[in-house]
């Protein structure tokens, strides 16, 4: 495991774990612990095998078929697109696996947790990479070389991760520009109101 990954997962573990401290010991709440060990076990060892075969793929098109002239621009600029266009393509992918049966059979793992938590983050089916690969590889034919590509791919990581928490209650202006806990928390509601 590369060390940096292992870092990185360690804080996330570590905030998972005092997210949890927090509901205990302040907020006097039971812990789910049989839904934080189904988030926390939800098929990874094959999510990142078929993560390992997208970056292959991605690498692949963009050293094959990527828009060389992309590079070309000053490293902000590609930053920023790759940004949006990341954001842009999970969106849609998210969107559709709402709306397609087929895509909501894969993404539903996700929604079947009862308790909104940073753990719930991590819940996904064995299959959600591969869901979502077609809306993430047109960024190769852009021409986002794939260390950028897998740079934006951690934030928004660590993005879905924050938005998945339970401590905080309103984010400021960031609610009017983004996703946020408080609103993704709409979005995971089951009342009938909230419902799609």
């Amino acid at each position: 495991m590369d060390l940096q990954y292992g870092k990185g997962l360690l804080i996330l573990l570590l905030f998972i774990i005092a997210e949890m401290l927090y509901s205990r010991l302040i907020k006097k709440e039971e812990i789910p612990w049989d839904e934080l060990a189904s988030n926390l076990n939800s098929g990874h060892l094959l999510l990142l095998i078929f993560r390992g075969a997208t970056v292959i793929v991605y690498s692949f098109i963009f050293q094959r078929w990527g828009w060389e002239y992309f590079v070309e621009l000053p490293e902000i600029f590609q930053w920023l697109i790759a940004l949006l266009l990341w954001d842009f393509g999970f969106y849609w992918a998210h969107r559709l696996q709402h709306e397609i049966p087929f895509l909501w059979n894969i993404h539903h793992v996700h929604h079947q947790a009862e308790h909104f938590n940073l753990s719930l983050g991590f819940r996904h089916s064995w299959f959600h990479t591969l869901s979502s690969a077609p809306f993430m590889l047109p960024l190769a034919f852009v021409g986002i070389p794939t260390e950028l590509f897998l740079a934006v791919a951690g934030i928004n990581l660590f993005v879905q991760f924050y938005n998945h928490n339970k401590v905080v209650k309103n984010s400021g202006w960031l609610e009017k520009v983004f996703i946020t806990p408080e609103l993704h928390r709409i979005h995971h509601g089951c009342n009938p109101e909230y419902v799609d």
